[in-house]
């Protein structure tokens, strides 16, 4: 890794990936080198080499996943990592920050030249009001995946699938009792006496979750776009509209491309963050 840059920001994905391309929209320095290393645990890999030059400065930026929920207090990207500088998105994963107003209507208006076919005008609001009303309809899937993400013993542990589809994908049933009976099957696949991964921990999370999900005001308060999966939501949204199935993907390609137009920082702060990170090396 000699010939690695003077400022490295590493993060998820492939060179082609939205996360390479939005990082490197949000940096937008030619100082700092964007480094995609694909998975998280590639990322710690890479932070942890001994052969990083001894003069070279880096940070990272990954997805928060369901590994690590939101401050209730406070906003903004987590430090997600008590010895190494790696932060984690104050939303669960990059796709989240593709729901924004501007962002995901210059997407929707996109669609159409992607699928072939003619789709209703909406406003940026409607896009919001059809967003929650899908997020509604996946309630028990985000608890069922919080409850999993939280019961691990770490965020390292390599065990317990906190999903059961392919991304972009939903279960076909999401209703509570089908979300905790997958989640049932999974936590028996580990679950022994003296662990804390056993049933009885897993309904108390549950429960936990479903309660906070369901509040009114979580919704209200478009909480949703910051817990829930923006994959999930994008795929939420598409089967509310009465979409085809592969819109989700091509809605997420559309708004990427939107974002890097608009800009990332000119779109959320957490990109105005990540960039003054950069900017610090």
């Amino acid at each position: 890794m000699a010939t690695l840059a003077a400022k490295l920001l590493f993060c998820e994905g492939g060179p082609g990936s939205p996360d390479a391309i939005i990082v490197r929209a949000a940096v937008a320095s030619r100082s700092v080198t964007v480094r995609p290393v694909g998975s998280k645990r590639a990322l710690m890999s890479f932070l942890q080499d001994p052969m990083l030059p001894a003069g070279c400065s880096y940070i990272a930026i990954r997805d928060r996943d369901f590994d690590f929920p939101p401050d209730e207090h406070a906003t903004g990207l987590l430090r997600a990592h008590r010895n190494l500088p790696i932060y984690a998105w104050g939303r669960l994963e990059l796709e989240n920050y593709f729901l924004d107003g501007p962002v995901l209507k210059d997407a929707y208006d996109a669609l159409p030249s992607s699928i072939g076919a003619t789709l209703p005008a909406v406003s940026e609001k409607d896009l919001a009001a059809h967003l929650e009303d899908g997020a509604r309809e996946i309630i028990s899937y985000q608890v069922a995946r919080w409850a999993l993400g939280q019961l691990r013993p770490s965020s390292g542990w390599p065990y317990l699938r906190r999903d059961w589809c392919d991304p972009f994908r939903l279960p076909d049933d999401c209703c509570r009792k089908a979300c905790w009976e997958q989640v049932v099957a999974e936590v028996q696949r580990f679950a022994t006496p003296a662990s804390q991964v056993n049933e009885g921990r897993a309904r108390d999370l549950f429960d936990e979750f479903h309660a906070k999900f369901k509040d009114p005001d979580f919704l209200a308060g478009d909480q949703h776009v910051t817990w829930f999966s923006g994959r999930d939501l994008l795929a939420s949204l598409v089967r509310h509209l009465g979409l085809p199935i592969g819109a989700a993907k091509l809605i997420a390609q559309h708004a990427r491309d939107a974002l890097r137009h608009i800009g990332p920082a000119n779109s959320h702060a957490d990109f105005a963050a990540l960039a003054q990170l950069a900017a610090q090396l």
